[in-house]
């Protein structure tokens, strides 16, 4: 099924139904959305902060040329393998990070890739992201059940026999992190800052299921994020974000990349949108930073800047050093989106890269 809105007239919702699908229930379901989203709100036009151009207005290569090159591999749904020259591009993208990290005075961390549920309970995730989480769980200390499991799928190869019974496992206590700075609020939990404001930063695999879009290098189940996490007083904060933003903007001059910042909203579950997008958009709470991209959108946000007032403050009990909760604000990267974006600009040759980027990059051809 397809659908579009018109944003044009606003006059409603245009669908396209494939042979054989029940049409009733695809009736009822849209009915549904209408209800919770499109009557109460229909997203306005987005306003643009900061235009970037580019070395170049076209794409050298496709995502399926990229995929075809022989330098990464398609392990699973979501899932790829960066040969060594991908990994040396990969890395030479930290480093700029790194340095802008330094220039920061930021405190670097390492977390852990998994989160415990109950931070992300502390997070409001389950209520607004429930879609995209990956829980973990392991067979409950009872030898009978693994000893069962082992005896009936220990030598089965498809993966519909391999599945473990019902209540043969744990309950669920962790999850693959959706992002890493929820692991800082964590870290800050009941502590008072010691000054106006503290800056980390910490780059992590994160995972986030999106169904049928893990199917090209813009939608990966498992990628990683740069942050850069600022907590602490509010005025401190925005005028920190405002900085990164010219910073961050240098970053992808530097690299060659056509760009827009814009005011953005998180894709929240259909019963939070309205809401909490709206209020988002409205106070500014959220930038992306997005390039040309040949997917069905024609763009991709590589980068955003958040802040996200006194909630995570409030939620994990983290005080300024004047006793007032902190606010916090993060500038995120995507780092395996920028990495596709640069592929699908310049090629998987870097013989063919401009000298500018290869040199801004400190790579060698």
């Amino acid at each position: 099924m397809d659908s579009k809105i018109d944003r044009e007239t606003c006059d409603g919702i245009s669908i396209t139904i494939k042979d054989g699908a029940d049409s009733e229930k695809i009736k009822q379901t849209v009915l549904g959305w209408v209800e919770d989203v499109v009557s109460n709100s229909l997203p306005s036009e987005p306003k643009v902060i900061k235009e970037l151009k580019g070395l170049r207005s076209e794409f050298a290569s496709s995502v399926q040329e990229i995929m075809d090159s022989g330098e990464l591999k398609e392990v699973g749904q979501g899932l790829v393998v960066y040969g060594a020259k991908l990994t040396a591009i990969f890395n030479a993208l930290k480093r700029l990070f790194d340095a802008l990290s330094r220039e920061e005075k930021a405190e670097t961390l390492l977390f852990p890739t998994v989160m415990p549920l109950k931070v992300i309970q502390k997070c409001d995730y389950l209520s607004s992201f429930p879609q995209i989480l990956s829980f973990i769980t392991h067979f409950k200390e009872d030898y009978s059940v693994i000893d069962q499991y082992v005896n009936e799928c220990g030598d089965k190869t498809e993966i519909s026999e391999c599945q473990p019974k019902s209540g043969s496992l744990q309950s669920y206590k962790n999850v693959m992190q959706p992002a890493v700075c929820y692991h800082l609020y964590n870290y800050l939990k009941d502590k008072t800052l010691p000054g106006d404001m503290y800056i980390a930063n910490a780059m992590g695999d994160c995972f986030r299921y999106e169904s049928k879009n893990l199917n090209s290098l813009d939608r990966l189940f498992n990628f990683r994020m740069y942050e850069i996490i600022g907590v602490g007083a509010e005025q401190k904060l925005l005028e920190w974000r405002k900085k990164m933003i010219e910073k961050v903007s240098k970053i992808f001059t530097g690299l060659g990349l056509p760009a827009r910042i814009e005011v953005a909203n998180d894709p929240f579950f259909i019963k939070q949108s309205v809401i909490k997008s709206t209020f988002q958009i409205a106070y500014d709470l959220k930038y992306e930073l997005l390039c040309p991209f040949p997917n069905k959108d024609n763009r991709l946000a590589v980068a955003s800047f958040n802040f996200h007032r006194d909630f995570f403050g409030t939620r994990f009990n983290i005080k300024c050093s004047d006793g007032n909760v902190a606010n916090s604000s993060c500038t995120a990267f995507g780092m395996d989106r920028i990495l596709a974006t640069l592929l699908v600009f310049y090629g998987t040759d870097l013989e063919k890269w401009p000298d500018s980027v290869v040199n801004f990059l400190a790579l060698e051809k």
